[in-house]
């Protein structure tokens, strides 16, 4: 609702000032400056301190006391002023404190994310190192599964030559392997010369002797 404010002193007010002729006074806060008008600026505005002074100066003025009139006017502004200064300091030093304690939390801030940053690069550096190992593994993997399956390509031919040429009615019996075997010890030996080319050889450890495939299984029977 409106306000109707019976001092010819009052000018204009704001959230925490009002401003009267020739001064802007401040409050604390704002229920203050509302208890205030009531008090003085919307009724009894002549036992307002600032009224007083204003009433006395004209007072004097209409005596033609001049001078004493701005001294007067000159001492309230004074006044005025180092309210209005010493509040600004007070704001200024809150501004400050304030200002510190974003500072401080910036600084926070910024540390954390230099670490989560710091852990962000190790993780992606050790996914990638575990990536390329995996990557190596499985290369290395493919290779062995590789050499594995033309070596059983290989030893199936041998093995298939073997049977066609050397084993009775072209049947290998796994007893009778079993049986040759027994307890020897014994290397197949991979090698080469001018008059055989390349080809394979039996190399027993009982007694150094080597002997071909076909040789150790006339003695065998």
């Amino acid at each position: 609702m409106p306000r109707y404010t019976l001092c010819p002193y009052y000018m204009s007010e704001k959230r925490q000032t009002i401003s009267c002729e020739d001064t802007c006074r401040r409050f604390k806060n704002t229920d203050s400056k509302w208890s205030w008008m009531d008090m003085y600026c919307d009724n009894d505005w002549m036992k307002c301190p600032y009224a007083l002074d204003m009433e006395e100066a004209y007072r004097k003025l209409e005596k033609g006391d001049i001078r004493a009139l701005d001294q007067e006017k000159i001492n309230a502004l004074q006044k005025e002023n180092a309210k209005l200064l010493s509040a600004l300091g007070r704001a200024e030093k809150r501004v400050q404190r304030q200002q510190d304690k974003i500072d401080k939390l910036r600084a926070v801030n910024n540390s954390y994310r230099s670490v989560n940053e710091t852990v962000e690069k190790r993780r992606r550096d050790e996914y990638a190192r575990r990536r390329a190992a995996e990557d190596k593994l499985k290369e290395g993997n493919d290779q062995i599964m590789d050499e594995l399956a033309k070596m059983g390509i290989i030893y199936e031919q041998r093995m298939a030559y073997l049977i066609e040429q050397f084993a009775p009615d072209k049947i290998l019996l796994e007893d009778d392997v079993e049986a040759w075997a027994g307890d020897k010890e014994f290397a197949i030996v991979h090698a080469a010369d001018p008059e055989h080319g390349r080809y394979w050889k039996v190399v027993y450890k009982d007694d150094d002797k080597d002997h071909d495939s076909q040789d150790a299984e006339a003695k065998q029977e």
